[in-house]
C-alpha cells in the first residue's frame, strides 16, 4: 500500500468515526428509515473507495 492509499483508509475511518459520532449524539432525531439509507450510502462510498484503493 503506498502512501496515497495509506491516509485515503484513514481518512475513511475518520469519516467512520465521525459518522458514528453524529448518530450517536443525533439518534433520538432520526427514524430508522434514513438510517439505513446512510448507512447504505456510506458503505457504498467506503467499497468503492477500498476497491479504489487496492
Amino acid at each position: 500500500m503506498d502512501g496515497k492509499a495509506f491516509f485515503k483508509k484513514k481518512k475513511l475511518l475518520k469519516d467512520f468515526e465521525v459518522f458514528l459520532e453524529y448518530y450517536k449524539d443525533n439518534f433520538e432525531l432520526l427514524d430508522f428509515q434514513s438510517i439505513r439509507l446512510n448507512l447504505v450510502n456510506f458503505i457504498k462510498n467506503v467499497y468503492f473507495s477500498f476497491e479504489k484503493i487496492y
